[in-house]
Protein backbone atom coordinates (compact mmCIF):
# COMPACT_ATOMS: atom_id res chain seq x y z
CA UNK A 1 0.00 0.00 0.00
CA UNK A 2 3.03 2.56 0.34
CA UNK A 3 3.53 2.54 -2.96
CA UNK A 4 0.05 3.02 -4.06
CA UNK A 5 0.30 6.24 -0.98
CA UNK A 6 3.32 7.24 -2.88
CA UNK A 7 1.61 7.02 -6.37
CA UNK A 8 -1.33 8.89 -5.50
CA UNK A 9 -0.06 11.28 -2.95
CA UNK A 10 -2.26 9.85 -0.53
CA UNK A 11 -1.27 9.37 3.02
CA UNK A 12 -0.88 5.28 4.07
CA UNK A 13 -3.77 5.68 6.40
CA UNK A 14 -6.35 7.61 3.43
CA UNK A 15 -5.67 4.20 1.53
CA UNK A 16 -5.98 2.04 3.95
CA UNK A 17 -9.20 3.89 4.78
CA UNK A 18 -10.27 3.23 1.47
CA UNK A 19 -9.38 -0.40 1.02
CA UNK A 20 -11.27 -1.02 4.45
CA UNK A 21 -14.62 0.56 3.00
CA UNK A 22 -14.19 -1.35 -0.10
CA UNK A 23 -13.27 -4.77 1.53
CA UNK A 24 -16.93 -4.54 3.66
CA UNK A 25 -18.87 -4.67 0.25
CA UNK A 26 -17.03 -7.91 -1.22
CA UNK A 27 -18.33 -11.42 -0.60
CA UNK A 28 -15.87 -14.33 -1.26
CA UNK A 29 -17.40 -16.91 -4.07
CA UNK A 30 -16.21 -20.05 -4.53
CA UNK A 31 -15.82 -21.40 -8.54
CA UNK A 32 -17.94 -24.39 -8.09
CA UNK A 33 -20.73 -21.32 -7.32
CA UNK A 34 -20.57 -19.45 -10.54
CA UNK A 35 -19.24 -22.15 -13.13
CA UNK A 36 -22.70 -22.82 -14.07
CA UNK A 37 -22.48 -19.61 -15.93
CA UNK A 38 -19.26 -19.71 -17.57
CA UNK A 39 -20.70 -21.10 -20.62
CA UNK A 40 -22.98 -18.45 -21.38
CA UNK A 41 -20.45 -16.23 -20.71
CA UNK A 42 -18.08 -16.84 -23.16
CA UNK A 43 -21.18 -15.67 -25.71
CA UNK A 44 -20.82 -12.36 -24.28
CA UNK A 45 -16.86 -11.20 -23.99
CA UNK A 46 -14.94 -10.57 -26.74
CA UNK A 47 -11.91 -11.51 -24.45
CA UNK A 48 -11.97 -15.07 -22.73
CA UNK A 49 -10.24 -13.82 -19.48
CA UNK A 50 -13.30 -11.77 -18.91
CA UNK A 51 -15.42 -15.13 -19.14
CA UNK A 52 -15.25 -15.36 -14.93
CA UNK A 53 -16.41 -11.61 -14.08
CA UNK A 54 -19.28 -12.09 -16.64
CA UNK A 55 -19.73 -15.14 -15.10
CA UNK A 56 -20.00 -14.26 -11.64
CA UNK A 57 -22.29 -11.01 -12.78
CA UNK A 58 -24.45 -13.03 -14.23
CA UNK A 59 -25.04 -15.12 -10.95
CA UNK A 60 -25.51 -12.07 -8.91
CA UNK A 61 -27.62 -9.76 -10.85
CA UNK A 62 -28.80 -7.27 -11.31
CA UNK A 63 -24.73 -5.92 -11.12
CA UNK A 64 -22.46 -3.79 -12.57
CA UNK A 65 -19.05 -5.14 -14.28
CA UNK A 66 -16.72 -1.94 -13.72
CA UNK A 67 -13.82 -2.37 -15.92
CA UNK A 68 -11.98 -0.09 -18.44
CA UNK A 69 -12.48 -2.15 -21.32
CA UNK A 70 -15.94 -1.78 -22.15
CA UNK A 71 -15.49 -3.02 -25.57
CA UNK A 72 -14.64 -6.61 -24.35
CA UNK A 73 -18.13 -6.99 -23.47
CA UNK A 74 -21.02 -7.05 -25.29
CA UNK A 75 -22.87 -4.95 -23.28
CA UNK A 76 -26.64 -4.73 -25.35
CA UNK A 77 -26.63 -8.63 -24.67
CA UNK A 78 -25.78 -7.89 -20.88
CA UNK A 79 -28.41 -5.32 -20.24
CA UNK A 80 -30.66 -8.04 -21.36
CA UNK A 81 -29.71 -10.11 -18.51
CA UNK A 82 -29.76 -7.14 -16.41
CA UNK A 83 -25.73 -6.42 -16.26
CA UNK A 84 -24.44 -2.96 -17.14
CA UNK A 85 -20.75 -2.36 -18.13
CA UNK A 86 -19.29 0.97 -16.62
CA UNK A 87 -15.81 2.70 -16.49
CA UNK A 88 -14.52 3.41 -12.51
CA UNK A 89 -15.71 6.71 -12.77
CA UNK A 90 -19.45 5.88 -14.70
CA UNK A 91 -19.27 3.71 -12.06
CA UNK A 92 -18.89 6.21 -8.61
CA UNK A 93 -21.11 8.68 -10.43
CA UNK A 94 -23.82 6.22 -10.22
CA UNK A 95 -23.21 4.48 -7.31
CA UNK A 96 -23.17 9.01 -6.50
CA UNK A 97 -19.59 9.19 -5.14
CA UNK A 98 -17.80 12.45 -5.27
CA UNK A 99 -17.05 12.74 -8.70
CA UNK A 100 -16.05 16.21 -8.70
CA UNK A 101 -13.24 16.11 -6.43
CA UNK A 102 -12.14 12.57 -8.85
CA UNK A 103 -12.46 13.96 -12.06
CA UNK A 104 -10.41 16.97 -10.92
CA UNK A 105 -7.62 15.26 -9.25
CA UNK A 106 -8.16 11.93 -11.67
CA UNK A 107 -4.43 12.33 -13.08
CA UNK A 108 -2.61 12.94 -9.60
CA UNK A 109 -4.79 9.24 -8.17
CA UNK A 110 -5.04 7.13 -11.67
CA UNK A 111 -3.03 4.61 -9.75
CA UNK A 112 -5.08 4.54 -7.21
CA UNK A 113 -8.57 4.09 -9.28
CA UNK A 114 -6.81 1.32 -11.27
CA UNK A 115 -5.57 -0.20 -8.02
CA UNK A 116 -9.13 -0.03 -6.84
CA UNK A 117 -10.42 -1.28 -9.99
CA UNK A 118 -8.37 -4.66 -9.54
CA UNK A 119 -10.26 -5.27 -6.22
CA UNK A 120 -13.78 -4.20 -7.38
CA UNK A 121 -14.24 -5.41 -10.39
CA UNK A 122 -17.92 -6.19 -9.60
CA UNK A 123 -20.73 -4.15 -7.98
CA UNK A 124 -23.50 -5.93 -6.64
CA UNK A 125 -26.53 -3.48 -6.83
CA UNK A 126 -28.59 -2.93 -3.93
Amino acid sequence: MGEIARKTKLSYHRVLLYLQELLKMFQIVKENEFKNFINISRKLVSDEKDTPFVALALKFAPSILMTYNKKHYKQAELEKRNIKVKTPLETLKELGISVVVAETKLKRKQGLIKFLTKFVSLFKRT
